[in-house]
């Protein structure tokens, strides 16, 4: 977990990061496709006003797949502009939960999932079910 806040930590101002992600990403010709988790999935699909440092993205699509590696270097140097732009962390959205992914899902996790676009970023946002037994994951994996 980082120790920086996002300046508002609420849905509109992660509305507004995404969508200057989107459109950068557009720009360049590349397109990204995420699977959240976490505190930002749970301000991306309720009206949570609970704090958060980072938007977790657990898996990420790739030919087709959603696979668990760390993001590719483009999109990892256009988070890192965007988060300069907004004065939010440089890895604001990072692929450091991707180890819940290779632990496995419940199956029909991407059919719960919400999703939304900005531009060139499709977000896929875990439901209610997958956000509580990714939290239960993370905390069996603490105490191991």
């Amino acid at each position: 977990m980082h120790d920086v806040e996002f300046n508002s930590p609420d849905k509109e101002r992660l509305d507004e990061a995404l969508s200057i992600l989107g459109a950068a990403l557009g720009e360049i010709g590349s397109e990204l496709e995420v699977y959240v988790i976490g505190g930002g999935a749970m301000l991306l699909s309720t009206e949570s006003i609970r704090p958060t440092s980072d938007l977790d993205a657990s898996a990420f699509r790739e030919d087709a797949e959603f696979c668990a590696e760390e993001l590719p270097g483009a999109v990892s140097e256009q988070i890192a502009r965007v988060g300069r732009l907004l004065d939010l962390p440089m890895d604001w959205l990072n692929s450091d939960s991707r180890f819940v992914f290779e632990d496995g899902f419940i199956p029909g996790w991407l059919e719960r999932s919400t999703v939304l676009r900005y531009e060139a970023v499709t977000i896929y946002v875990a439901g209610r079910l997958d956000l509580i037994f990714t939290k239960l994951q993370a905390m069996a994996d603490r105490r191991s």
